[in-house]
């Protein structure tokens, strides 16, 4: 087994990346018991990386990967960190995503790959990460969703697909997200809200649905919604009906959340 130095000597034979200079740029490991457990590799102008590359990080909890240029991710690159809590890919340039990239992620904590240029998500990519609690997805390029993406995500908190080209969503997508506390929706181009695409997000606290294109919201979407403390719907063309009507209910029911018209 590789020391410490070892696999500090490994990963930097490994890696592969435009900038000559990069290895002078690394950021500091964090180790624990003489275990790399923190790697943070933002910054650096890859572009790609080798499948083997974390072959030897099997303790690493913290994978920091943001801010480069990679377009590909290799399919098995994560396949020994099984006990990986946070993985950053943000603000990179990738397209695509194998299906099985992240199986063996079962500890996963917190996943964001925001600001890359998906335009689609295989519908069993995340079907492993039964213990996610955020996941960021926004700033890409996606169209539409499986509507069985996050039937596995059961535990998430936090979901953002803001800043999408999102125009219409499956009405099951979010039925098993029973604990999701904020959902994020922001900047897409969504006409219409199925009537039962809330009505299973029974700890929601914040929903944010500015900037689309909703003239309209079936009132069944709230019907489940009892913990809901802020909706924003600015930017979309409610009509003044519905305001009125969303007026009259909150007088006659229970309903608290504050709506940001």
């Amino acid at each position: 087994m590789l020391s410490v130095l070892g696999k500090e000597k490994h990963y930097k034979t490994v890696l592969k990346g435009s900038y000559k200079g990069w290895a002078s740029r690394l950021r500091s490991t964090k180790i624990r018991d003489n275990k790399v457990i923190s790697l943070d590799l933002r910054e650096l102008e890859l572009k790609d990386l080798s499948p083997n590359i974390f072959s030897n990080f099997n303790n690493l909890e913290n994978l920091y990967l943001f801010s480069n240029s990679l377009v590909e991710i290799p399919s098995n690159i994560f396949n020994s960190l099984t006990k990986l809590k946070i993985l950053d890919l943000g603000h990179n340039k990738i397209k695509q995503l194998p299906v099985h990239v992240f199986k063996d992620l079962k500890n996963l904590i917190a996943l964001s790959l925001s600001y890359n240029k998906l335009n689609h998500i295989p519908e069993a990519m995340l079907s492993e990460l039964h213990n996610l609690q955020t996941l960021k997805m926004d700033s890409n390029e996606l169209k539409t969703l499986p509507g069985n993406s996050f039937k596995s995500t059961t535990n998430l908190i936090y979901l953002n697909l803001a800043n999408n080209f999102l125009t219409s969503l499956p009405p099951n997508l979010f039925n098993s997200l029973a604990d999701l506390e904020i959902l994020d929706l922001r900047n897409n181009k969504l006409h219409e809200i199925p009537a039962i695409l809330f009505q299973k997000l029974r700890n929601l606290k914040e929903l944010i649905l500015s900037h689309n294109k909703i003239d309209n919201l079936p009132w069944e979407s709230f019907s489940n919604l009892m913990k809901l403390d802020l909706l924003r719907l600015d930017g979309n063309p409610i009509s003044s009906n519905w305001i009125k009507k969303f007026r009259l209910l909150r007088r006659i029911s229970s309903l608290k959340f504050e709506v940001t018209l």
